[in-house]
């Protein structure tokens, strides 16, 4: 029988031995390929880069296995969301580094462009089904046509929105100084924002969603 989510987690941190490993390696691959796909891909040789940030984010993810384990217990709920949330958020990390380690890229990335992909692993990380296969990203024409939607202040709220989203904490408000300038760019408060924010997204599903487009 498949071992939990939780008991496999388990016997990453008492064992770790490479059979376990192995398991967890290819439970989560697909997402995790996945994800680091979608960041990498406006960028020369981006499969290579996505693999290159594949490979380190497992090592880091095996390597530190126990602080995750350490964060949740047995008794919670869909220990698979937390374990694919650990795994983007290194992955994030280890995009950052590189982009930090080789400034001429991020000089010739967009990052209009860039913000968008947090749209979809935004998506990739909210998926309801038990198993994520590997599948296309969001198409792109629908993903333009939903922005289309919205006016320069919606669609810079949201993507500042996505580029902090953490589905552990799906309710966690943005740091404090992010909403203050926010704010002070729009001449909004804090209840108007988050307003903006949730009316963003809805338009921005529904054209996602759209059949006809």
């Amino acid at each position: 029988m498949e071992k939990s989510d939780w008991e496999l987690l388990t016997l990453l941190v008492e064992n770790n031995s490479r059979q376990v490993q192995s398991e967890f390696f290819n439970r989560y691959k697909s997402f995790l390929l996945q994800i680091c796909r979608i960041r990498c891909k406006h960028f020369d040789g981006g499969e290579q880069l996505a693999e290159d940030i594949f490979q380190n984010t497992m090592i880091k993810a095996l390597n530190g296995i126990n602080l995750l384990h350490k964060r949740i217990s047995v008794e919670t709920t869909n220990t698979q969301k937390h374990i694919k949330a650990w795994l983007a958020t290194i992955a994030r990390n280890e995009f950052r580094e590189f982009l930090r380690k080789n400034p001429e890229e991020k000089k010739l990335s967009n990052p209009f462009r860039l913000k968008i992909d947090e749209i979809e692993v935004y998506f990739e990380l909210n998926d309801n089904k038990d198993e994520v296969i590997e599948k296309p990203t969001i198409n792109k024409e629908k993903l333009d046509a939903g922005l289309s939607l919205l006016s320069d202040r919606e669609k810079h709220i949201l993507l500042v929105y996505m580029e902090y989203y953490n589905p552990i904490e799906p309710n966690r408000h943005l740091p404090d100084n992010v909403i203050a300038q926010l704010c002070n760019q729009y001449n909004i408060n804090s209840t108007n924002l988050r307003q903006i924010k949730s009316r963003s997204l809805r338009k921005l599903m529904i054209a996602i969603n759209d059949k006809n487009i």
